[in-house]
């Protein structure tokens, strides 16, 4: 009956991050069989010796057996993975010792079994590694924020992740290792906590889901290797690493995945970098990034595995937060008015019909069009704009563009912009602080004109911005929506927005991984996108911007049109673009002239 019912669950939650519940008392064993080669795993009480683990077990129980006369094993030890190495006693006076040191363990002052019914075992640990397991500290409270759970229960809403990553390509040299460079990436990932961390729903009263340390991280399970399929060229590899970042990554583990793309044509290696937007926003990935590149990498290394906040910290502090809330409905309301007044939110104009309002599917297809960052911001400057002014102009206008081939016709569109709500962030404090902006914007006329007219419309929003975003105001009603599949009914049917657009600034230096130069970034955001079948990710890098723009290929097939009728507006604005990947080499990180 123990086996059967009680065993199961005692293993789950000696697992869990929960396990000191019981783990001051049983430790979790992992014990090859001799004859058959399997791995048995065993719960067993325990008393600390000071140098190792005192056990006892039923004689009428065989896994003791394969530790006769001495066997390696492994066990968890208060959440955290150990080697050791195990003898067994049958010895009466040695099994008696073991029977009332077990007892005085869990509470008891007597034998806990007969004598003759026992055996002792005795595990023997390095006496460094298991002070640290016994002795070690306490996570602090992290909490995952309100946006960071809106972007949890959006991503669990559809058929496509939301998840986002970036593609480096690295020009390796001969002397370019891709078994040395995982191991430069499994080192500096130490100076990222949140990338050996797990996302824990914690018991009601206890607040929100809090970020504990992962006792079983592997980095093994995070970073692999994959060949470029033919013809090993630019088209090939952004296809594939499309389809790493539209792989849903396990929930059961550090929600990231790292993945080298080797067979490229002209020699290079693809490294593509994969978080779920639930870690972080784009300045958050930046910060990623930054711990991982040459240049920026740190040598600091947080304690780990530290062991998780307890449950009565976490209802304290739960409770303190709630204290300090404190909401009134006419407060929360100021709130919202004042924050969605912004960008003419709180009496929104629909989006005018047209072809780009289509619910999506699952598949997605990138295309990327280069231009000279000095040049257009330069471009910008002429007409009192800055370059999130000309990349909306340039945007809008191709996306004018599109709908008149299509026969359409669109005085104005409206985007969604992703403003970031911080300058920088750090590799320890991550998280989402992004907010939206949706605007209207003028896609007739000459390039400079409606540059102008853009840099007013946004320079106006922008000032009209204040308070918390919305969507951490209201997460609770939209984790409900998303929950009863509210959220996805209206996204396949909103006229709120035809595009989002996100443009996040990067290095402005060229960096380089494990030696080797990472010659391109190529941003890559996927996320259940309802009926707004395009959008652009933009990132510039050491004099470059990249825009990516991300499409589901069923719903625009005619991609092709708008990636040129992009370049067309990027030149009209005085920015040079790079040429199609026919006219040009691959793999070119900067414009092509």
């Amino acid at each position: 009956m123990q086996r059967h019912l009680v065993d199961p669950l005692v293993r789950r939650l000696l697992r869990s991050p929960w396990h000191a519940l019981i783990s001051r008392r049983v430790v979790l064993l992992a014990i090859t069989g001799r004859r058959s080669g399997a791995t048995v795993v065993v719960p067993a009480q325990y008393a600390y010796n000071g140098q190792g683990l005192t056990l006892v077990s039923k004689r009428s129980r065989v896994w003791w057996r394969n530790l006769e006369g001495g066997a390696s094993l492994r066990l968890t030890l208060r959440g955290v993975e150990r080697a050791g190495r195990a003898d067994v006693s049958r010895d009466p006076e040695r099994v008696r010792a073991a029977l009332l040191a077990v007892g005085r363990a869990i509470g008891r002052d007597k034998l806990i079994m007969p004598v003759e019914e026992a055996v002792a075992v005795t595990v023997h640990l390095d006496p460094l590694d298991l002070g640290e397991t016994m002795t070690g500290p306490r996570q602090a409270i992290e909490r995952a924020g309100p946006t960071d759970l809106a972007m949890l229960a959006m991503g669990a809403s559809g058929p496509v992740p939301q998840q986002m990553g970036a593609l480096l390509v690295l020009a390796a040299g001969p002397g370019f290792d891709p078994a040395a460079a995982r191991e430069v990436l499994a080192e500096r990932i130490r100076s990222v906590p949140r990338l050996r961390q797990r996302l824990l729903r914690v018991p009601p009263g206890c607040g929100r889901p809090v970020w504990v340390d992962d006792p079983a991280f592997d980095v093994g399970s995070h970073v692999r290797s994959m060949r470029c399929p033919p013809p090993g060229d630019e088209r090939a590899l952004l296809d594939a690493a499309t389809a790493v970042v539209c792989e849903r990554l396990p929930r059961d583990r550090p929600l990231w995945a790292a993945v080298f793309v080797t067979g490229l044509a002209d020699g290079a290696t693809g490294l593509v970098m994969v978080v779920d937007h639930v870690l972080a926003d784009g300045i958050g990935g930046l910060a990623v990034l930054a711990e991982l590149v040459d240049e920026t990498a740190t040598s600091a290394s947080f304690a780990f595995p530290r062991r998780p906040p307890s449950l009565p910290a976490l209802a304290a502090d739960a409770l303190r937060e709630r204290l300090r809330a404190r909401p009134r409905p006419s407060l929360l309301w100021r709130a919202v008015r004042a924050v969605t007044s912004a960008g003419d939110e709180l009496h929104p104009v629909a989006a005018a019909r047209c072809s780009l309002l289509r619910p999506t599917g699952p598949r997605r297809r990138v295309e990327v069009v280069r231009t000279d960052l000095a040049e257009l911001r330069t471009a910008a400057h002429r007409c009192g704009g800055t370059v999130n002014d000309a990349l909306l102009t340039a945007i809008t206008g191709a996306l004018r563009a599109l709908l008149t081939h299509r026969g359409e016709a669109a005085d104005t569109l409206t985007v969604g912009i992703m403003v970031a709500g911080r300058r920088v962030a750090a590799g320890d404090r991550l998280g989402n602080e992004a907010r939206p902006l949706v605007v209207t914007l003028p896609a007739t006329g000459d390039p400079t004109g409606r540059l102008e007219k853009v840099a007013a419309i946004l320079a106006a929003s922008k000032e009209r911005m204040s308070g918390p975003p919305v969507i951490a105001l209201l997460t609770p009603l939209l984790r409900g929506a998303i929950r009863l599949g509210l959220y996805r009914w209206f996204m396949r049917r909103q006229r709120r927005i035809h595009t989002l657009v996100s443009n996040v600034r990067g290095p402005d230096r060229p960096l380089t991984f494990a030696d080797a130069a990472i010659r391109t970034l190529v941003p890559l955001a996927v996320s259940e996108s309802g009926n707004i079948p395009v959008s652009f990710d933009i990132l510039s890098y050491a004099g470059t911007l990249t825009i990516a723009l991300i499409a589901d290929p069923d719903h625009i097939p005619d991609l092709p049109v708008l990636v040129a009728a992009l370049r067309t507006e990027l030149a009209g604005l005085g920015a040079p673009h790079a040429l199609p990947e026919s006219q040009g080499p691959p793999f070119v990180a900067g414009p092509a002239v």
